[in-house]
């Protein structure tokens, strides 16, 4: 895929949908990757800390251009972020999904909740650093699970047909993460004037 079918992509969502109606999917999305990681074991306590999650996001990157100057100085921090350089922003990433791999890894012993921690490094860097980090935060994310969570612990290898399926699983609840930020920024002020996008 070019950076010309990128951008494409990316006119195409910010013009024919409605704004709205792409804030509620991801809300959906949301909800979606909640539900699977509570059926594998993930605990309630992650639809509240979700929730405040996307609530922030939908304030801080609002629909309509900001009125008041606080907003609008955030907004400006934001995109600041989302446009600073490429291997800034890519290290952060990596060191966020490591340190948190390996913090999960060690200290949970359920696979819902380690899918939960996991997966937050890819939806904030969805957030903050733009959709290559976030792709790359993903596929980085998806590794490290593999290595460090999915059993057997250490090894790339599959020893059962659940563990194969824990990986799958995990594989498209961090795209869905990652999917829920780039709704949100499409939907936003700032992807009108396609800045930060």
């Amino acid at each position: 895929m070019t950076n010309m079918d990128v951008e494409h992509l990316l006119q195409t969502m910010r013009t024919r949908p409605d704004r709205r109606t792409f804030r509620v999917a991801a809300l959906g999305l949301a909800l979606i990757v909640l539900c699977t990681d509570k059926v594998l074991g993930g605990s309630w306590w992650a639809f509240l800390v979700a929730g405040a999650l996307i609530a922030a996001m939908n304030i801080l990157v609002p629909v309509e251009r900001p009125a008041r100057p606080a907003r609008q100085k955030i907004l400006t921090c934001l995109l600041a972020i989302r446009g600073s350089p490429l291997i800034y922003r890519t290290s952060v990433a990596l060191f966020l999904i490591i340190t948190v791999t390996v913090l999960t890894s060690r200290f949970s012993e359920i696979m819902g909740r380690q899918f939960n921690l996991s997966l937050l490094p890819i939806l904030l860097c969805s957030f903050f650093f733009g959709l290559r980090v976030s792709i790359l935060a993903w596929l980085a994310s998806f590794l490290a699970v593999y290595f460090l969570v999915i059993p057997p612990v250490g090894s790339f290898a599959i020893d059962s047909a659940s563990n194969f399926v824990g990986l799958i699983v995990y594989f498209y609840l961090g795209l869905a993460a990652l999917g829920i930020p780039v709704l949100i920024w499409t939907t936003s002020c700032a992807a009108e004037a396609n800045i930060g996008v």
